[in-house]
């Protein structure tokens, strides 16, 4: 019963990212105005990432897991369907998503700590929902989709559900945060390979699902060979082959998709860790990776105009610097990688000298200037990738 609702989990996943992706570039990005157009794009975007940690805190103080879970679907299902302002519907498909990825990765880390398979699975249908809900725009996609998770929401309902134990958090430390500021550097290599390294090769939409369908089985593959033979053997042999096949053999679709798949396979190991480094915090680890408010919390920073000031500094600097790099064209990857260093330097130190107001020393006002905007050029790293 327990896997069956971990499949169930997975599949809905693949549904709540569709039918968000297809409401936003359906209907939400079918608008005359620009600036709307801009604002949607910010606001969902910060809604459905930034808020991941928040409501990972949220949802480990109140234990409310199914609770949340439901009303992430019906949310969801309110903002596809409904005709009304487009800030509402932003706001509901920004909340709801982001509900959804944190609930749904607690039930599964839950499942089995020390197993990463299911974690794997779980994460990997996404990017096949984005896919179809961006590139498939008749009403039929959406009809499905709806009717789809209407039924396993029901069935999810009916099936008894395990109560997530309480356990005792564990206090953080040194070496905790160490590990998850090692992490982060991770999943910021593997978001800027990913959305530097694209084919170069034109695509067709059979391509663009092949390679999604890549991405998510990547995701499942890295869980399931993780297990079996271990994350270093794994993560070096996968690292290793996919890029090679991303730096020589781009002109070749085939191959692209093959190094997309070995790519990914880290995926879920970058998970399982920081919930190994955030021991029974299950919501905060799930939700950590999305944005650098998460990387404020592990630093335990309890002041409002922190989190305020990091907020408007990244949606300033980070999310244009993002939109530029994705919009100009580079001869060579690694004329790319000089482009992304210069930039990101010179944003690390304007920024170190705006924290200078709230921490009048150098030093932390540079530590923490470098340690959100790694996390936060993740962030604009996945949702260019993703957009």
């Amino acid at each position: 019963m327990n896997k069956i609702k971990i499949y169930i989990l997975s599949i809905l996943h693949l549904l709540v990212d569709g039918l968000c992706a297809y409401t936003v570039v359906n209907k939400l990005y079918l608008n005359d105005n620009y600036l709307v157009v801009t604002l949607v794009f910010v606001l969902y975007n910060t809604l459905a990432f930034c808020f991941q940690p928040l409501i990972g805190l949220l949802i480990d103080k109140y234990k409310k897991e199914k609770m949340f879970l439901n009303i992430s679907l019906i949310v969801l299902v309110l903002a596809s369907t409904i005709n009304t302002h487009w800030l509402i519907i932003v706001i509901f498909l920004g909340l709801a998503n982001s509900i959804f990825h944190v609930v749904g990765g607690i039930y599964v880390v839950n499942y089995n700590e020390e197993k990463m398979t299911f974690l794997g699975l779980f994460v990997s249908l996404g990017a096949i929902g984005i896919a179809l809900g961006t590139n498939l725009s008749n009403k039929l996609t959406l009809i499905i989709m709806l009717i789809l998770a209407f039924i396993l929401t029901i069935i999810i309902n009916i099936i008894k559900f395990d109560q997530i134990l309480k356990k005792e958090k564990e206090p953080l430390n040194k070496k905790h945060i160490k590990y998850i500021c090692l992490i982060l550097i991770v999943v910021l290599i593997r978001a800027i390979m990913g959305s530097a390294c694209k084919p170069l090769v034109d695509t067709t939409l059979i391509d663009v699902i092949s390679i999604s369908i890549g991405v998510a089985l990547g995701k499942i593959l890295g869980g399931i060979l993780s297990d079996k033979f271990g994350i270093k053997y794994v993560t070096i042999f996968t690292l290793m082959l996919s890029l090679i096949g991303y730096f020589f053999f781009r002109n070749n679709i085939v191959i692209y998709i093959i190094s997309t798949i070995l790519f990914n396979t880290t995926m879920p190991i970058t998970l399982y860790l920081s919930n190994k480094c955030l021991k029974n915090r299950y919501g905060l680890s799930f939700g950590l990776l999305a944005f650098e408010l998460g990387m404020l919390l592990i630093l335990r920073k309890k002041d409002y105009k922190i989190y305020l000031l990091s907020l408007i500094m990244n949606i300033v600097t980070n999310l244009s610097l993002n939109y530029y790099l994705e919009n100009t064209i580079f001869k060579t990857f690694l004329i790319y990688i000089v482009v992304v260093g210069i930039l990101e330097i010179t944003v690390l130190f304007v920024e170190t000298f705006i924290y200078m107001i709230y921490y009048k020393k150098i030093k932390e006002s540079f530590i923490t200037s470098l340690l959100l905007n790694s996390t936060s050029f993740i962030l604009g790293l996945i949702i260019y990738a993703i957009i």
